[in-house]
């Protein structure tokens, strides 16, 4: 089975967030503007390639010196501009390594590096790189995007430099939704099959009035040991079809003639570690028996990647044993399309606490295609502008958000919180959504397969992960939600 979108890598390039710009639904009003008073931030230099290609991540870093201290911790603002335009298309907004609270003055100081990268639909031009610090101050009514002005006054509208963004081809990875591991027409499918104590050939089929169907007719022969039918070889002569992790469910269909007694099989599925799923099925005569293991329960036992054998057995039957397989099959509910695919419904939390109050929120969500990795539930809350007492908690969801249903709103209980006593009164911000976490050690990166999914409708924003460990956000699709803040909470 092929890479996909769907694999770690292309989560673990980044996390995305919605336009700043976004936020005057939820804020009334929004905008950038320069701070006013002398410079105090001269611009030295940066570090970037001048061309760089769609799909490509490279590393960066700007340096600064500070003319007069900087009391607010900054942020550095890092923006692609379409040369021509005045329309932002990428932001890269990141926090400097160092707080710019303790830079010191006349010091040159280098913010980064990051590691920027491309989206593969950053549409392929000539781009105006605008960067510098700025001081975000929110209020319930508004959010201002304060940048700080350089003394460098050869610098026009923050332009520090030009990149040239080159096209890349992307290759079609997408995986069929649904996937025959192993189809019963002829006796080719046949020959995929091990058998041991086991005689097994094409059978077609048909009820009253219905087309007729393919099936496996499988005879367990009365012996010693575990007789039965394995699929092993298959996995290597097809060794790209071991990896069922990018789908969500292994759909069989069993059945034994109607003139037989009950009867029980069993199931192996092992990995190529050795760990092995086994379950018990029992089938009755004439009847169909639809059989949907799902990811989730597998890869509790197995590696559900690396998948090395599937085996049908008994254990030393006293006599002949036959049923049928007519579908042997992986399903997915459908590929996720790369857009944001959680919707913040609403937020269950008091609307007012005491500092020392233990409590709890349960924010409300619902999705609209299928997320296959094991998320967690983030929640933190702090003060506005000030993050005073800062209080976070992580908790797992259940069920697996991949076996949440479309459409349908699920909450989600917070850990146990508390405001400190100490901690000062007032409107306290809670910031809450879903995330995957991801080691990826090193420099924090691994190799991205395919950056198509990740673009805003009007700007790409890219918050910048740092390693070992990454905490990959999942973006909502409100798009008046900006930084996952979907609420506050008044605290006494």
């Amino acid at each position: 089975m092929k890479n996909s979108k769907l694999i770690f890598a292309i989560f673990i390039a980044t996390l995305l967030i919605l336009p700043a710009s976004l936020l005057a639904e939820k804020y009334g009003t929004s905008k950038t503007v320069t701070r006013e008073g002398d410079p105090r931030v001269t611009f030295i230099s940066f570090n970037l390639q001048t061309e760089i290609a769609q799909g490509e991540m490279v590393s960066t870093s700007i340096f600064f010196k500070i003319t007069k201290p900087i009391e607010k911790k900054e942020k550095v603002f890092f923006h692609l501009v379409k040369s021509g335009s005045q329309e932002t298309s990428l932001n890269a907004d990141f926090s400097p390594r160092y707080p710019t609270t303790i830079w010191d003055v006349n010091q040159v100081v280098e913010a980064g590096p990051i590691e920027l990268a491309i989206p593969f639909n950053l549409e392929p031009g000539e781009y105006e790189v605008r960067a510098g610090l700025m001081e975000i101050d929110r209020t319930e009514s508004e959010v201002r995007y304060i940048r700080e002005p350089y003394t460098n006054q050869d610098i026009k509208d923050f332009t520090i430099g030009k990149l040239t963004v080159t096209k890349t081809v992307v290759e079609n990875k997408d995986v069929p939704s649904e996937l025959d591991l192993v189809s019963f027409n002829t006796e080719q499918d046949i020959i995929l099959w091990d058998t041991v104590g086991t005689v097994m050939k094409v059978f077609k089929y048909s009820d009253e009035g219905e087309e007729s169907t393919n099936a496996a007719e499988v005879t367990i022969l009365p012996g010693l040991g575990f007789p039965g039918i394995m699929l092993k070889n298959y996995f290597k002569i097809h060794p790209n079809s071991n990896n069922w992790a990018l789908y969500d469910t292994l759909k069989i269909n069993l059945s034994i003639p109607a003139i037989e007694p009950g009867g029980g099989l069993r199931l192996k599925i092992s990995d190529k570690s050795g760990r092995g799923y086994e379950s018990r099925i029992t089938l009755e005569p004439g009847k169909t028996k639809n059989i949907n293991l799902s990811m989730v329960d597998l890869s509790g036992q197995i590696d559900v990647s690396s998948i090395e054998q599937v085996k049908f057995f008994l254990d030393s039957p006293t006599k002949a044993f036959t049923f049928y397989i007519s579908k042997f099959q992986l399903i997915s509910r459908g590929m996720p399309t790369g857009k944001p695919a959680v919707t913040f419904v609403r937020l269950d939390a008091p609307e007012k606490i005491k500092r020392g109050q233990v409590f709890r929120i349960s924010p409300v969500f619902n999705i609209n295609q299928p997320i296959f990795q094991k998320h967690k539930l983030f929640v933190h809350i702090s003060r506005v502008n000030d993050h005073a007492g800062s209080i976070g908690t992580d908790v797992d969801l259940y069920p697996p958000i991949r076996n949440w249903d479309l459409n349908k709103e699920i909450g989600v209980q917070s850990g146990p919180l508390v405001i400190s006593t100490e901690s000062p009164a007032g409107i306290y911000v809670v910031r809450t959504g879903l995330y995957l976490m991801a080691k990826t050690g090193g420099r924090g990166y691994v190799k991205m397969d395919d950056w198509n999914a990740y673009g805003g409708k009007e700007v790409i924003n890219i918050m910048q992960p740092s390693g070992p460990i990454d905490y990959i956000k999942q973006p909502y699709t409100n798009l008046d939600i900006v930084d996952w803040e979907v609420g506050t909470i008044t605290v006494e």
